[in-house]
């Protein structure tokens, strides 16, 4: 991918956000690697962003001669992610709704028939998530009929957040699979068949802080069939990059700091590891994909809730539908930015936008001054099958 079209997708994907107008048209002409897409729905995750990234299969080697490059759409309204990634290929067997232990919800897994840019047609692997208020769906390049079982994919990313789910297919003869540590240990996961399809999918959870290299596949009996290495995505700048000023602590364990990468970007990090971005440069601060002002951006990541608010903003309020709040007092941002910050902490288990919430602004003198709303967010795909 060439500096340009990366920064169009960074610049669209990194201030969406759920109240965005349609986006532009010439977007699904971009291409993206695996790890870019991954980033990509990464930016769309953290920002909330009540769209559909769909990715089709193109052609690009890659470990095991598995890899992928793929188209991406950008569609600014909520609809059935998984009808809309399925158009023009056949479903084969049943969708494999697996938790996610990174988020306590599904991601949807399944296989597909379809033809990739290559003009090869076979058996595709295909995922969807809906997390963080955001949706994304994506199937990747023809599987090698011979190959006993393949890496396909992983919820790991960045900003990290959370346990992995790793996954892949494999063939008929596989009845086990093993994560394989950096330090030899084997963390066993599951191998099921949905429905009638021709391969079976496997999945392995793991904590992040695992360093895994690769997974192991044994018959009934035991023997190994294969070992497979995960592949590694490219790192991506944020993850290595190093404060351009001073970071300030927050509540909540957190610690925010301004990054050039290249964009002047604002990344709150715990324990070390990021967890939430936003873009802060002038012409993206606090914007929509039209351009329009916000009042608040807002991340939410395992009982943690912060953000940036309107510089007039003094405390913040995030409130549930069952009347119960959640409050930050916020501060002035010591970058001259021109935002105020706040961070905090609530009890809610799991994703708060499932059931929805909404975020409120008071001045110094306790006057309400902005309120947006976050609906219930609606399923990312209907049906089971």
């Amino acid at each position: 991918m060439n500096h340009e079209l990366e920064a169009r997708l960074r610049d669209t994907l990194g201030h969406a956000s759920e109240h965005a107008p349609p986006a532009p048209g010439d977007l699904s002409g971009l291409v993206m690697s695996r790890s870019r897409r991954r980033r990509a729905r990464t930016h769309a995750l953290i920002a909330g962003l009540a769209v559909v990234a769909v990715a089709v299969p193109a052609a690009l080697t890659t470990v095991g001669g598995q890899g992928e490059v793929s188209t991406g759409t950008v569609v600014n309204e909520r609809r059935d992610i998984f009808a809309k990634v399925m158009e023009g290929k056949t479903l084969l067997g049943d969708r494999l709704p697996v938790d996610d232990p990174s988020t306590g919800r599904p991601t949807l897994l399944w296989l597909a028939r379809a033809t990739d840019t290559k003009g090869d047609t076979g058996t595709v692997f295909c995922e969807a998530v809906s997390e963080r208020g955001g949706q994304w769906a994506s199937c990747g390049s023809v599987i090698d009929d011979e190959a006993q079982a393949t890496f396909q994919g992983s919820t790991e990313g960045w900003p990290a957040s959370g346990d992995v789910l790793y996954f892949g297919a494999s063939r008929d003869q596989v009845a086990a699979v093993s994560a394989v540590a950096e330090d030899g240990a084997r963390i066993p996961g599951k191998v099921q068949r949905p429905g009638d399809a021709p391969r079976k999918i496997w999945t392995v959870s793991a904590p992040s802080k695992t360093e895994v290299t690769a997974f192991e596949f044994t018959d009934a009996g035991g023997k190994v069939l294969a070992r497979v290495k995960k592949e590694d995505d490219s790192p991506v700048p944020e993850a290595t990059a190093e404060p351009v000023a001073p970071t300030m602590k927050m509540p909540g364990g957190l610690v925010a700091g301004i990054y050039e990468t290249p964009d002047r970007t604002l990344i709150w990090k715990r324990d070390g590891k990021a967890i939430g971005v936003q873009l802060v440069r002038a012409k993206d601060l606090m914007k929509d994909l039209g351009g329009k002002s916000r009042p608040v951006e807002l991340v939410a990541d395992q009982g943690n809730w912060f953000g940036i608010a309107d510089s007039r903003t003094a405390r913040v309020a995030l409130v549930f539908p069952d009347g119960r709040s959640a409050t930050a007092e916020t501060r002035p941002d010591p970058w001259h930015i021109g935002v105020t910050l706040f961070s905090g902490t609530h009890e809610r288990a799991g994703e708060i936008y499932l059931d929805g919430f909404q975020v409120v602004g008071y001045d110094r003198v306790g006057v309400e001054i902005w309120r947006e709303d976050h609906p219930a967010e609606e399923p990312a795909w209907s049906g089971t099958r």
